[in-house]
């Protein structure tokens, strides 16, 4: 935006000149890892356009470091009372910018209270992350559906006092609208708790295959059903071990950790046969 158009012209050819050099640099790679397609369109069509026709090793990923956290598995209770947990942050009123971003939360709210006219003793637990008008809106959903008596609402905390509510939660939700599942999911099944959420098979399905533990829902009546089945301790204890296992396999870092040095090991090998 500089007056001068010699500074202007300057600039831009010091932009391109860094642009393609980034290009370059990407396409000189061997290994190239990246979000599951479908997670960054933009980043996708970039990546498909700047390796075109170069034979690489595509990994994809959607891992955190889940041994450092410290957290554990930790087997169901055969509680009376069900605790459900959403650390989701709200984002139900969606804009033109945003509408990507829609997490779920009144689907979450409205099959909770169709859940509590068939059971009474639960206890739901629900974090003000979002802007002031989502969590209004979904407080005001709570009241108008009849729930507003059984959700404890927390302020946002350190992540070691978010783990010690999913310690005593029973169920958690990640988001069930049309995102993907974050932390908050990856941390309830390496924990081993029963996981609702949108799992967008759509996008991860390539790097997690199709036999998953999360009870995949994005409507109302998907959510109610897995609270029904999550009633029963047994099936509970299935889920549970199911979903730690798979965060092991799947979630952690240390898989990722697999593929790149397979990958590395591939390249040197290959590399050793052409010399």
């Amino acid at each position: 935006k500089d007056k001068n158009p010699f500074i202007r012209y300057i600039k831009r050819q010091i932009i391109k000149l860094s642009i393609d050099r980034y290009r370059k640099g990407i396409r000189s790679c061997h290994i190239l890892s990246y979000f599951p397609i479908g997670m960054n369109r933009v980043g996708d069509k970039l990546i498909d356009e700047i390796m075109r026709g170069k034979e690489f090793i595509d990994i994809r990923r959607h891992v955190l470091n889940l041994k450092e956290t410290g957290i554990k598995y930790i087997p169901p209770q055969d509680n009376r009372k069900l605790v459900l947990l959403s650390g989701v942050r709200f984002l139900i009123k969606t804009t033109e910018h945003n509408k990507f971003a829609y997490k779920g939360n009144d689907l979450i709210i409205k099959a909770i209270a169709k859940f509590y006219n068939l059971k009474k003793d639960i206890e739901v637990h629900f974090i003000e992350k979002g802007s002031k008008d989502n969590i209004e809106i979904a407080k005001k959903l709570c009241r108008d559906f009849g729930i507003e008596e059984i959700v404890i609402w927390h302020k946002e905390m350190p992540l070691e006092e978010l783990l010690n509510l999913y310690e005593e939660s029973d169920i958690i939700f990640d988001q069930v609208g049309n995102h993907w599942m974050g932390a908050i999911g990856v941390y309830a099944l390496y924990m081993g708790k029963p996981l609702i959420a949108n799992a967008r098979l759509d996008v991860f399905k390539d790097i997690w295959g199709e036999d998953i533990p999360i009870l995949n829902a994005s409507t109302v009546n998907e959510i109610f059903n897995h609270l029904i089945a999550c009633q029963n301790y047994e099936y509970r204890k299935e889920v549970s071990k199911a979903s730690h296992e798979f965060a092991k396999a799947k979630l952690d870092n240390s898989s990722i950790y697999n593929q790149y040095k397979s990958a590395i090991l591939n390249l040197y090998s290959k590399t050793k046969q052409s010399i």
